[in-house]
């Protein structure tokens, strides 16, 4: 009787994170703006995969056709949101391959000073040694009188393409924004402002590789630009030892959550319209493209399929193993990509385990 009841509940608990499932699964369907709670369901999406696996597993030992209860739940999201790398693309490589970096450089450590002159040090020479031929930066410091970046990297590179603005978060003389190095001709480039509201923008550089032109467009969608005291709260949530479980706390919780789940639809509205202005950008371009950029967006979500359709991931096309790209609060979750289009082949794409910024880099090798 005992034993019947334990699996009565067990399979109650199972029913219950299919349902998680087959919701978080919809959010890459749902416009997060109008569907901002499925949206962060989204977000735990992995997990949910984790569990309802955990649930197949059981389901075989214990030999029950229940099995096909979670399995259900996962199969139709397999192709969208799991990635199984391939391991580059397969043609036998006949001319020079180019060696692109997408990487969020937080600023080069200008907001952990004293220690950012270190901190910018070791960027530049990681990126010294990873002998690349493009390299696009998101939250890039045009440096003070004491952070001389873009000289640094004029070393490296032959050609640049900056658009910085004065930041109201920026120290002393310093403004941030995006900036596109290669050492291949630039041809053109401009840029475009990405909702009309915001200061994200996004900029597109031509560039000459041989007897091809390549459109880099790097961008950095809306970050959730979480206060202070919201970044302490998503901490605490995060401990499980923290007072936010408090019964005696429990309307300052509801205050915290209220204040993160504004910030965050919020966030939603403008990435949104970032997207979509980054999705016409792509279709209207005359050459082949390489999107370079930070999402804030996994590769779970609404935004990501807005952006990535008709364009090819190099993640999950030629990584040699699932890397997260970011890392704070949630472990092995990837923002930050390299996608492209045309008759471009993808050979490797890696994600570099060092620690200079809140992201990782990613480095994808490309031939035409």
């Amino acid at each position: 009787m005992l034993r019947k009841l334990l699996k009565h509940i067990i399979l109650l608990v199972n029913l219950v994170f299919v349902a998680l499932m087959l919701v978080a699964g919809a959010a890459r369907w749902l416009n997060p703006a109008e569907h901002t709670a499925i949206a962060l369901m989204g977000l735990g999406f992995p997990i949910l995969l984790l569990i309802n696996v955990a649930f197949i597993v059981w389901w075989i030992v214990c030999r029950k056709w229940l099995l096909l209860l979670p399995l259900a739940a996962i199969v139709p999201f397999v192709p969208s949101y799991i990635d199984f790398p391939l391991g580059g693309d397969n043609e036998a490589a006949s001319n020079r391959q180019i060696r692109i970096l997408s990487y969020n450089v937080h600023n080069f450590g200008l907001h952990a000073r004293p220690n950012h002159i270190q901190e910018m040090k070791e960027i530049m020479e990681f990126v010294g040694c990873e002998n690349l031929d493009i390299a696009c930066f998101q939250e890039y410091s045009s440096g003070d009188n004491t952070l001389p970046v873009h000289q640094a990297l004029r070393k490296i590179f032959k050609y640049s393409h900056l658009k910085v603005s004065k930041s109201p978060y920026a120290y002393g003389d310093v403004s941030d924004g995006l900036a596109t190095y290669s050492n291949f001709p630039i041809v053109g480039g401009d840029f475009v402002r990405s909702d009309g509201e915001t200061d994200n923008v996004i900029i597109y550089t031509d560039i000459a590789i041989g007897s091809d032109t390549v459109r880099v467009i790097n961008c950095h969608l809306q970050s959730y630009k979480f206060s202070a005291s919201e970044y302490d709260f998503i901490e605490k949530v995060n401990s499980l030892n923290s007072d936010v479980y408090d019964k005696t706390k429990q309307n300052e919780t509801r205050a915290g959550l209220r204040s993160v789940y504004k910030r965050m639809r919020k966030a939603y509205e403008w990435r949104v319209k970032q997207a979509r202005t980054l999705a016409n950008l792509v279709g209207e371009s005359p050459y082949q493209v390489v999107v370079c950029g930070d999402f804030n967006e996994t590769q779970s979500s609404y935004i990501y399929r807005l952006v990535s359709r008709n364009l090819h991931d190099s993640q999950r096309v030629a990584s040699t193993g699932w890397r997260n790209t970011y890392r704070r609060f949630v472990p092995g979750i990837r923002i930050d990509y390299i996608l492209y289009s045309g008759r471009m082949k993808c050979r490797s794409c890696n994600v570099p385990q060092v620690d200079y910024s809140d992201h990782r880099p990613v480095v994808g090798e490309y031939q035409f």
